[in-house]
C-alpha cells in the first residue's frame, strides 16, 4: 500500500492490527517506518515501542532501533526543545542498532574500508539500500551514513569520500526530510 501512495490506508490497517495484536512486531516496525518516511513526529514513540517489544527479533530490533536513530536525529536537525538530547540520543540509539543489525554491522564494516580507497559516495548510499531487512530511502541511507560515520568516530571518511555527502541530510523544511524517494515496506 505504501508503495501506491496509500500511506494514510496502510497506517489505518496497521493500526488496527496493533488494537487487536499490540505486540505485533512487524505491524509496529512497519508503522513506525511508515511515520518516518511520512517525517511524521509520532515515529518516535511508535519506534521505542517496538524498541521494547521483548519477543522481537534480534534483526528487528536492530532495525527498530536504526530507524528510531533517524528519527531521533530528524528531531534533532529540526531544532525543536530538547533537541540537543535527541542527538546524542540518536548516537547511543544508532550504536546499539549496529551491534544488533549484522547485515548492517557487515556493510558498515565493508564501507569502512572501501570508502578510504575511493568508493563513491553514492555506491555506499546504494550498498545501504541494498540491506534486505532494512528499508531506506536514499535520503535516509545518506541520514544514516552520516550518523554512522559520526557514532564510530570515523570522521577520516568525510575527508576520504564522504565530503560529496556533508549537508546531503540537511535540506530541510520545517516538515523535516522529503525527498520523494523510493518507499518500500518492511519485512
Amino acid at each position: 500500500m505504501q508503495q501506491s501512495g496509500r500511506d494514510r490506508e496502510a497506517q489505518m490497517e496497521l493500526q488496527e492490527v496493533l488494537s487487536r495484536d499490540p505486540q505485533h512486531v512487524a505491524a509496529r516496525l512497519q508503522l513506525g517506518y511508515l511515520q518516518l518516511s511520512a517525517q511524521d513526529y509520532r515515529a518516535i514513540g511508535t519506534l521505542e515501542a517496538a524498541v521494547g517489544n521483548a519477543s522481537a527479533s534480534r534483526s528487528a530490533l536492530g532495525a527498530a532501533k536504526v530507524y528510531l536513530a533517524l528519527a531521533l536525529d530528524m528531531e534533532d536537525r529540526r531544532g525543536g526543545p530538547g533537541s540537543s538530547k535527541q542527538g546524542a540520543r540518536a548516537d547511543q540509539v544508532l550504536k546499539e542498532g549496529l551491534s544488533l543489525h549484522k547485515n548492517l554491522q557487515c556493510v558498515w564494516r565493508e564501507l569502512e574500508q572501501s570508502l578510504p580507497r575511493g568508493e563513491r559516495p553514492l555506491a555506499a548510499v546504494q550498498r545501504l539500500r541494498g540491506i534486505c531487512d532494512l528499508d531506506l530511502s536514499t535520503m535516509q541511507a545518506k541520514q544514516l551514513l552520516q550518523l554512522i560515520v559520526r557514532c564510530s568516530g570515523r570522521q577520516d571518511l568525510l575527508q576520504a569520500g564522504l565530503s560529496g555527502l556533508s549537508g546531503a541530510a540537511t535540506p530541510l523544511n520545517e516538515r523535516g526530510f522529503n525527498d520523494g524517494s523510493r518507499r518500500g515496506s518492511v519485512s
